[in-house]
């Protein structure tokens, strides 16, 4: 009897681990993913965390230091239809219009 509850209990732990990871996973809306260009295939190792005021409130967001200088090139200098595409999504994702954002990238150091 003693094992089938260290059973039982290891089970309901597991459940409630993965419920616990799946209902994190699912809380991360855009805003709060790192910012980091699109062609990025291996995990970013060195992120920066920070903060702004938006509107009033204060929105944490992330942002991958190895790719901080090609996107600011990108908004300085982006002049092809996948730079601006880009530079859309980047700024529909923060909700912040393009010069905001590139004041945001240029404050983090």
């Amino acid at each position: 009897m003693n094992n089938i509850m260290k059973l039982g209990y290891t089970i309901t732990t597991l459940l409630m681990l993965g419920f616990s990871v799946s209902s994190i996973a699912q809380s991360h809306s855009p805003a709060q993913q790192c910012l980091q260009l699109p062609e990025r295939q291996d995990p970013c190792t060195n992120l920066i965390y920070s903060s702004f005021n938006n509107n009033g409130v204060n929105t944490q967001f992330c942002l991958c230091k190895s790719d901080k200088s090609k996107l600011i090139t990108l908004f300085e200098q982006g002049n092809t239809a996948d730079d601006f595409k880009l530079i859309r999504q980047l700024v529909s994702q923060y909700r912040l219009t393009q010069p905001e954002l590139l004041t945001l990238l240029q404050s983090v150091y």
